[in-house]
């Protein structure tokens, strides 16, 4: 008798349980993150910037705010090189041919495509082969960890969320916790939703 109650009291636990992973699992946003290196305990961690303008400096700021939260030592001296890298980017809509262009923009650079023929996708002298909605806009935050000491790679994180009218300052700031949750630690790719 004791053993059934203790069947069933561990199956509804491991129920719950896989119900509440598979929530952590759905949304719009895509998350990945890889250990590459072995994080050294209680390491210092200097949160550096490619460019200082002031969305840049802001996100440094919430990036280094989010790190001390949990635990670490944020300071110039530290040991651990942290940069990132945000990225607005549109996808390319399948449902089309070809594509009239593409732009890429990061915080260190702005690329543009500009498709100038074609005889079968958009072009600019071709013209539109089909009328088809643009897809959807996201951006992308990657935190990277080095070591300073020699340059290798200790953990690069990613997430992706569409755009869905917020600005870029605003989805960057929201991205930071969801990156720097796993900061460390290999996840493989994984939905999110913001928790609002």
């Amino acid at each position: 008798m004791g053993m059934a109650r203790f069947c069933i009291v561990f199956a509804v636990i491991f129920a719950w349980t896989e119900t509440a992973h598979a929530a952590e699992g759905e949304g719009p946003g895509q998350l990945v993150a890889f250990a590459c290196g072995t994080m050294p305990e209680h390491a210092q961690l200097d949160v550096q910037l490619f460019d200082d303008t002031p969305r840049e400096k802001a996100l440094r700021d919430t990036i280094a705010g989010e790190l001390t939260r949990d635990g670490y030592t944020v300071a110039a001296v530290g040991k651990i090189r942290v940069t990132f890298e945000g990225a607005m980017e549109r996808d390319r809509d399948p449902s089309r041919e070809g594509y009239l262009g593409q732009l890429r923009s990061t915080n260190r650079e702005t690329e543009f495509r500009l498709n100038m023929w074609s005889s079968s996708g958009d072009s600019v002298i071709g013209g539109v082969q089909r009328p088809g909605s643009s897809a959807p806009s996201f951006y992308k935050l990657t935190v990277f960890a080095h070591d300073k000491a020699n340059g290798r790679c200790l953990w690069q994180g990613e997430a992706r969320h569409p755009m869905e009218g917020n600005n870029e300052a605003d989805i960057a700031r929201r991205l930071v916790p969801v990156v720097l949750r796993h900061f460390g630690r290999t996840v493989q790719a994984t939905a999110f939703s913001f928790d609002d």
